[in-house]
């Protein structure tokens, strides 16, 4: 006997009370219960796994700009400046040539996003990510103190250049003319 033949029963039995009925409703109610509930369950917990994923997407897109906007900066800030210095130390030769391999796996990351079968892979990548970001910071904190070093003994040795300068001004002022 379903649960809508109680419904249809009850209206030939005059006797049957809204008590009644809301007994049978409420059976009605749980054995209905019983057979969504799992279904209930399934769609929550795949709810909950889709939201999991768009936050870790949302965290990867978020990360990725991060890198990106790292390593605009490190270009515009640092390389910029070396580029006019055809000389370059030893130090800062090997900060580079880290530099460029760090962007060139950056690189590759960026364009695993792309393919839809390697996005998946990468979701799992957080880690690798991190890891870019603490090597261009070091990098970048290198550079920047070598260029910070190197703008310092520039310094340096126009102070000399000035200092000597005066010092031949003064003499040529104060020393007698031999005319």
């Amino acid at each position: 006997m379903g649960p809508w033949t109680t419904f249809s029963s009850s209206r030939r039995n005059p006797k049957m009370t809204t008590t009644d009925l809301g007994n049978r409703l409420k059976q009605w109610k749980e054995r209905a219960g019983n057979i969504l509930e799992p279904l209930k369950s399934s769609v929550l917990a795949t709810t909950s796994r889709v939201m999991q994923i768009a936050e870790m997407v949302q965290d990867l897109e978020d990360d990725s700009r991060n890198l990106a906007a790292r390593l605009t900066v490190i270009n515009e800030q640092v390389l910029d400046r070396l580029s006019h210095n055809t000389q370059l130390d030893p130090p800062t030769s090997n900060l580079l040539d880290d530099l460029s391999k760090v962007a060139r796996e950056v690189d590759t990351f960026m364009q695993n996003l792309q393919h839809p079968s390697k996005r998946l892979q990468q979701l799992n990548g957080p880690q690798e990510i991190s890891d870019m970001h603490k090597r261009l910071d070091s990098i970048s904190s290198q550079l920047s103190l070598l260029y910070s070093v190197g703008v310092g003994a520039r310094l340096d040795e126009l102070k000399r250049e000035v200092t000597g300068a005066n010092v031949l001004q003064l003499y040529l002022l104060h020393c007698p003319s031999y005319d």
